[in-house]
């Protein structure tokens, strides 16, 4: 492979429940835009599905007065607001402070580390960053105990913990049980106040606060509801419906919403 191209990040699966385990490292999962760092002859920075993230984000150039030359690092884009990583404040570009949090090492000293155990890799990391700075930070971890982290991180309103085998290879471009992510997210009632047609054939539900417009989410319509409304029905009697989600934009929007139970009057 060549360094200076692009590779897919591996990424976790969702666990089905939080666990301890001796074998396993567990840290944060930061709301951010995932950044494969390749540092060559010149800097670059994809984005998960290989966009450039320099022309995004340009003040990032300086991360190649940190980053050692011939390294890959596999790492996530986080805009800081009062002490905490603020989505809304990446997707806006707000002139806020962005930090690299660094959590793997794919490539060093002109050597693949892909069929390394992440226990070798994170190591390497370390060694290659030992001292953090104002754009670069290698956050810390544990081992063995995911549930306290995750009590922590809820204390704490971040997105979640990511579990890993310590002795679990690097996979690019896959989703493996060797990586697990505990996701912190929130149940609250609503209302489903109109329903459209997709192009696809499906409906879609149009989600409000109770009592209120405008929408703060637009759904697939769950399995298992097969009432079929007028083409852009408003609803004279809403569907109260839970909706399960991660967080909501500073706009009231539900962020990574999925409904779980609903009720017709």
């Amino acid at each position: 492979m060549d360094p200076s191209q692009f590779i897919a990040p591996m990424l976790a699966m969702t666990a089905e429940r939080p666990f301890d385990s001796p074998d396993w490292w567990y840290e944060v999962k930061w709301d951010g835009y995932r950044a494969l760092i390749h540092h060559q002859d010149r800097l670059k920075i994809f984005s998960r599905r290989g966009q450039d993230l320099l022309a995004q984000y340009p003040e990032l150039q300086h991360l190649q007065d940190v980053i050692p030359h011939h390294t890959i690092l596999d790492a996530e884009l986080v805009a800081w607001v009062d002490g905490h990583p603020s989505f809304s404040a990446l997707q806006r570009r707000l002139a806020v402070p962005h930090l690299i949090m660094a959590f793997d090492c794919l490539y060093s000293q002109q050597r693949w580390l892909l069929h390394e155990p992440f226990s070798q890799r994170r190591l390497e990391l370390e060694a290659l960053l030992p001292v953090p700075n104002e754009y670069l930070v290698v956050p810390s971890g544990v081992q063995g105990t995911g549930l306290n982290l995750l009590q922590a991180v809820k204390q704490q309103h971040l997105e979640g913990v990511v579990a890993k085998r310590l002795d679990s290879r690097y996979i690019p471009g896959k989703r493996v049980p060797s990586w697990q992510k505990f996701l912190i997210t929130q149940r609250a009632w609503f209302e489903t106040v109109a329903i459209t047609r997709l192009k696809s054939g499906g409906w879609q539900w149009w989600i409000a606060d109770t009592g209120g417009r405008p929408p703060i989410a637009r759904l697939p319509a769950p399995a298992g509801w097969d009432r079929v409304p007028t083409e852009g029905h408003l609803l004279t009697h809403p569907i109260a419906v839970q909706v399960e989600y991660r967080s909501r934009t500073e706009g009231g929007m539900l962020r990574h919403a999925r409904i779980r139970q609903w009720r017709e009057s």
